[in-house]
C-alpha cells in the first residue's frame, strides 16, 4: 500500500476516534442535565400539589383596583375642571385596612401592601 493511502487511514482514523469521543462526552452530559432535570421535575410537582387557589386574595385586590378606579375618576375630573363625583368606590379590603393602620418603618418609608403571610407545613 502507498505511504498517502496509509497516513489517510491513519488520519481519517484519529479524526473518527476524535469525533466518537467527543459524542460520548456529550451523551455523558446530557444524562447528567436529564437527572438534574429529574430532581427539578420532582420538586415542581411537590410545589403544585402544596399550592392553594386564594379566592380571599383576588378578592382584596379586586377591591383594591376598584378603589383606585374610584379615586382615577375623581382625578380626571379635578383635571379636566369637571365636577362629577367621583363613583362610589367599593369598601377598602382588611389588607389595605391593616396596611394604613400599621407604622411606618424606621426607614421612613411605607410599608407595601401585601398579604399575610402563608404558613406552610411540612
Amino acid at each position: 500500500m502507498a505511504p498517502a493511502a496509509v497516513g489517510t487511514l491513519v488520519v481519517t482514523a484519529v479524526l473518527v476516534a476524535g469525533l466518537a469521543i467527543y459524542l460520548i462526552m456529550i451523551a455523558s452530559n446530557l444524562a447528567k442535565i436529564s437527572s438534574a432535570l429529574d430532581v427539578v421535575l420532582g420538586a415542581v410537582t411537590g410545589i403544585a400539589g402544596q399550592v392553594k387557589p386564594a379566592p380571599g386574595v383576588v378578592g382584596s385586590i379586586a377591591r383594591d383596583v376598584g378603589a383606585i378606579q374610584g379615586a382615577l375618576h375623581g382625578l380626571i375630573a379635578l383635571a379636566t375642571g369637571g365636577a362629577a363625583p367621583a363613583p362610589a368606590a367599593p369598601a377598602p379590603s382588611r389588607s389595605s385596612a391593616r396596611a394604613a393602620a400599621a407604622p411606618a418603618p424606621s426607614s421612613g418609608r411605607s410599608r407595601p401592601n401585601l398579604p399575610p403571610p402563608v404558613h406552610r407545613r411540612h
